[in-house]
């Protein structure tokens, strides 16, 4: 070997060396890293290794807790199927009681028509008997005009009586006057029969009567 191949030998090896040296270094500063990191990672795993234990007692005491609230969640769905059965009961009711009140819907409804025909009823009445009340006031005028009528007639009457009356007395006063004059006649008609004998005498036998 040469002077220039040792030399570039020993340089060759001088630069690995430096290299490796340097290459250890960062090597050395990596291993530092990793087991700070790997400190740290212990730590973490401790600390995890804690928090699992907690977990664990948090999960026990959720699985107590979830137990408590399956056991209440049970009681909680007898309650709701006790309280469905008295809600269908409940509604049941509540069909009814809306049936019944359509029905009474219906008869109100009825009702209501039979109220309305009879307020018609009572209208066309009420419209009969102003009619007939208009008629009864009529009548009672014409009844009233009529009674005037009469009253007047009434003191006709009581004139004509009066002189109906006046009129008796000289029909009684006349029969009288009648009577007596009857009577004057009887004695005019007796004397006239003598008169017409004495006559008839007369006439029949003249020479007897001048004897």
């Amino acid at each position: 070997m040469t002077s220039e191949e040792m030399e570039r030998a020993i340089e060759f090896l001088t630069e690995h060396h430096a290299r490796f040296s340097a290459e250890m270094d960062g090597l050395k500063q990596r291993v530092d890293e990793l087991t700070d990191n790997v400190t740290r990672i212990a730590n973490t795993v401790d600390q995890l290794t804690e928090d699992a234990v907690m977990f664990r007692e948090s999960i026990l005491n959720l699985k107590d807790v979830v137990l408590s609230l399956a056991n209440i969640v049970e009681q909680q769905d007898n309650r709701i199927e006790q309280q469905g059965d008295k809600i269908d009961l409940l509604a049941n009711m509540v069909e009814q009681n809306i049936q019944q009140i359509a029905r009474q819907g219906n008869r109100i409804d009825s009702l209501a028509n039979m109220v309305e025909q009879n307020i018609q009823q009572i209208a066309r009445q009420g419209d009969r008997i102003d009619s007939l009340a208009n008629m009864v006031e009529q009548n009672i005028q014409q009844i009233a005009q009529q009674g005037n009528r009469i009253e007047q007639q009434g003191s006709r009457i009581d004139s004509l009586a009066n002189m109906v009356e006046q009129n008796s007395h000289l029909i009684a006063q006349n029969s009288r006057q009648i009577a007596t004059l009857g009577e004057h006649g009887k004695d005019m008609d007796a004397r006239l029969d003598v008169l017409i004998k004495i006559v008839e005498g007369h006439i029949t036998n003249p020479d007897a009567h001048k004897q």
